[in-house]
């Protein structure tokens, strides 16, 4: 009797062993292995990114690009030298297997842009992904991201929503937009056809007041909201503004949201 419960005793401290040495091996496959810092998780790269790169037959192609956290962008060009128009596009980015450098998706897929995404910065690449061999220096082909800050006057401001309404524009209309001068707190832009003009006061606690707003008088078929953004804009009384976007108020009320353009 006594060498079978010997035996028995035996055969639990085993099973135990067996029982902690299992946990012990799960325990070590359980632990979460730290992921390698990479652009995508460890910068804080959504944002606007400004620079001129470099171009073969005009002054500079200045661009800005603004990346979203919900994997899109808009891209913005304007070619030096040779005229004021504006190119615009906007879709949706992935990220390579390195997630260091992101794609942009193109209707046309020779289109496909590429950018190595940095601290503050991107760095244009070439159709390839790779870095551009070129006697130019390095520098040559970087975007800055913007800062944004508090401040609203001196900046370009186009006109992305009005009384809850997205606004579209294309080749056939002009980018409805506002500036608002420091110096003479004079109010100059346009309306998406017609250019406008006024005065602005500015006050405490983000109040705001505009006044003798004047425009020109071309007929514009194809832009029904130039009145609408004139009014708007009268009606406003304060504003807020959250890192590039600017809200002009009444009261409480949203009239219309712009976002701060650097080209």
């Amino acid at each position: 009797m006594k060498t079978l419960i010997s035996l028995l005793a035996m055969i639990s401290v085993l099973l135990t062993s067996c029982n902690f040495g299992d946990k012990t091996q799960q325990d070590k496959t359980d632990k979460t292995i730290p992921m390698a810092d990479n652009s995508q998780t460890s910068l804080d790269w959504p944002g606007v990114y400004v620079g001129t790169l470099p171009c073969a037959d005009c002054e500079g192609i200045r661009t800005q690009i603004r990346l979203s956290n919900h994997s899109t962008y808009e891209i913005e060009t304007k070619y030096l030298g040779k005229s004021d128009k504006v190119f615009r596009s906007d879709g949706s980015f992935t990220w390579d297997e390195t997630k260091n450098k992101i794609r942009m998706e193109q209707k046309d897929p020779n289109a496909m842009m590429h950018y190595q995404v940095g601290e503050n910065h991107l760095i244009a690449l070439s159709q390839e992904g790779k870095k551009i061999e070129s006697d130019l220096p390095s520098e040559s082909y970087f975007l800055q991201k913007i800062i944004p800050d508090t401040t609203i006057t001196d900046k370009r401001w186009r006109l992305i929503y009005l009384n809850g309404k997205s606004i579209h524009f294309d080749e056939n209309s002009r980018e409805p937009f506002i500036t608002l001068n420091h110096e003479g707190n004079q109010l100059y832009g346009n309306g998406g056809c017609n250019s406008i003009g006024g005065s602005y006061e500015l006050s405490e606690d983000t109040l705001v007041s505009f006044s003798k707003m004047r425009s020109t008088l071309m007929a514009c078929q194809d832009v029904e909201y130039e009145g609408e953004f004139i009014e708007a804009l009268q009606n406003t009384d304060n504003y807020t503004v959250n890192q590039d976007t600017l809200t002009l108020k009444n009261a409480q009320t949203s009239l219309a949201k712009l976002i701060a353009v650097y080209l």
